[in-house]
């Protein structure tokens, strides 16, 4: 039952469909990459700007882990008790766990890309950073809407 779970999670995921939608407008508009590149790595960039740009995949890692928390321990003691014992808790876990390591991954692949366009290509690894943060931003908004379903479901 856990591993049907997972693998649910993980192919019919918001993750996937927000990579592949990424994927489908990188893929239609090619000179969207270059310009992106274009603008983060720009020579005139400050270093200031740089640690900005990356704080995005970190916003979103504190974010994903700020909501993962919420939407595990309600402020209410009576809901927190009751949504411990409701039979499908498991599922609201493993979601939470999914999401942190996806944000995990997007934080250090953005830093890895980061360095790989520096040295090499940055139009490449403009579009690896581009994937790495949709998924983020999918698994934020997935466990957005667990919180908002939750919140209807307990009060």
């Amino acid at each position: 039952m856990i591993v049907k779970d997972i693998l649910r999670f993980i192919i019919i995921s918001p993750e996937l469909l927000f990579i592949l939608l990424t994927l489908l407008i990188l893929n239609s508009f090619p000179e969207l990459s270059n310009l992106i590149a274009s603008f983060v790595f720009d020579k005139s960039m400050q270093w200031e700007n740089y640690l900005t740009l990356f704080g995005i995949p970190i916003m979103l890692l504190i974010s994903i882990y700020k909501m993962g928390d919420e939407l595990q321990n309600p402020s209410n003691d009576e809901n927190r008790k009751l949504l411990k014992e409701w039979p499908q808790y498991w599922m609201i876990k493993n979601r939470i766990i999914f999401s942190l390591i996806i944000s995990l991954t997007g934080v250090v692949g953005t830093f890895i890309a980061w360095i790989y366009a520096m040295q090499t290509d940055i139009v490449f690894a403009m579009k690896i950073i581009l994937l790495l943060w949709s998924a983020m931003l999918g698994s934020f908004l997935s466990l957005a809407y667990a919180k908002l379903t939750i919140k209807d479901i307990l009060y």
